[in-house]
């Protein structure tokens, strides 16, 4: 006796949170770009006093360290909603790690 395929799309089973996530990854993804969104606009004009205090690759590190973290978020949102490749999403996620770690490394020092 064979069991039945069974679509994850329509059939009503009980299914994993990755199969959950990646059937809902346009929604999700998109929610993610629009938080991501903004919070870069707001951390665009709203900048650490400590960027006043400081100048060149430090100041540079804090006042545009944080905004373009959110801001490759939202490309991983985008990203994720399109279905792009693991591999590309990945880049995206791993440059918003760097622009993070350059905007701790400068409120640090």
């Amino acid at each position: 006796m064979k069991t039945p395929q069974t679509n994850v799309e329509t059939d009503h089973v009980r299914s994993t949170p990755f199969a959950w996530t990646h059937r809902h990854r346009r929604p999700l993804g998109l929610a993610l770009t629009a938080a991501a969104a903004g919070m870069t606009g707001l951390w665009l004009v709203v900048v650490p006093a400590r960027a006043e205090q400081t100048s060149g690759l430090q100041e540079l590190a804090i006042r545009w360290g944080h905004p373009a973290c959110w801001a490759f978020l939202a490309v991983v949102g985008v990203l994720v909603a399109v279905d792009a490749p693991k591999r590309v999403r990945d880049g995206a996620g791993i440059a918003a790690a760097v622009c993070y770690a350059a905007f701790i490394a400068g409120m640090v020092r």
